[in-house]
């Protein structure tokens, strides 16, 4: 819920309200100066705090681990 009683929780109920709509606004700002729609988002956690408003093959939460493990392939 919103409203919370000491600073600990208040800060906890606004990382879980407002993270989400704060990274989809900037996003949205990027796409409309840029111009760029692709965006791949990554982090194990990212896609439930954006929504729906990516598409899902847009979210790579192991995209460090996929790059490391090509690195040592040697590609």
């Amino acid at each position: 819920p919103a409203l919370q009683r000491d600073t600990v929780a208040a800060i906890g109920a606004a990382l879980g309200i407002g993270y989400g709509a704060m990274v989809g606004a900037c996003l949205a700002r990027l796409r409309a100066e840029t111009g760029i729609e692709a965006v791949i988002v990554t982090g194990g956690a990212a896609m439930p705090l954006l929504g729906r408003e990516l598409p899902r093959s847009s979210y790579r939460p192991s995209l460090v681990v996929e790059g490391m493990e090509l690195l040592a392939r040697g590609s």
